[in-house]
């Protein structure tokens, strides 16, 4: 038996049938796609929120690091000493940063080997520039410019690259998700322009049917 020789009541059925399943492929793709899109617009909130938090703990390191230099040049002992309780509040701040990042980015190795090399290049240029303020606030000017050139300026270069690094990461992660989404967005736009094709395809038959 052919497919012309079925009753009319079963062709409105498969017909009606193959609408329905058409119908169906397309709401479930949708659906499917649709969530997707959701999950990765959570996803780059979230990338976005924490790499935010990247550049401002970069920014506060790099003010710092001027601040220090402009503290060695200072002949005002209530600048100097204005300049390192400054010093000192970013610094804080810093390590909060860090900190909340540490917590945050905990499923991520690579970013924990990062913020854990910038924690600790932090430590030590911490320890260098309160030396160094310290001298400062002494009187011994010379003596401190002496040991800015030969420790604080070495130690400075390491700890920004290496909050630099972090932030590069965290921006590549938001320009990842981002190409995902654009990705998902044109298969999406693909898939429901082929099925809509199939769809007028298998109305055209079923109504020559």
């Amino acid at each position: 038996m052919t497919l012309l020789d079925m009753r009319f009541g079963l062709r409105i059925a498969l017909a009606f049938g193959g609408a329905i399943a058409t119908t169906l492929a397309l709401v479930g793709t949708m659906q499917l796609r649709l969530t997707q899109s959701a999950a990765n617009a959570d996803a780059m909130s979230e990338s976005v929120q924490w790499q935010a938090k990247a550049a401002e703990v970069h920014l506060d390191a790099k003010e710092n690091a001027i601040a220090s230099l402009v503290t060695l040049v200072s002949a005002s002992p209530d600048q100097q000493a204005k300049l390192a309780k400054e010093i000192k509040a970013r610094d804080e701040k810093i390590a909060a940063g860090l900190g909340a990042l540490d917590k945050a980015l905990a499923g991520s190795s690579s970013d924990q080997a990062l913020i854990a090399e910038a924690r600790k290049r932090h430590a030590t240029f911490v320890a260098g520039v309160q030396r160094i303020v310290g001298m400062v606030q002494a009187g011994k000017q010379s003596e401190a410019t002496f040991a800015a050139d030969e420790e604080m300026l070495p130690m400075m270069a390491p700890f920004l690259g290496a909050l630099d690094k972090l932030d590069r990461a965290q921006l590549a992660k938001v320009e990842a998700i981002r190409a995902a989404n654009a990705d998902l967005v044109t298969r999406t736009r693909w898939a429901t322009l082929v099925t809509g094709i199939l769809a007028v395809l298998a109305a055209i038959v079923v109504g020559y049917w």
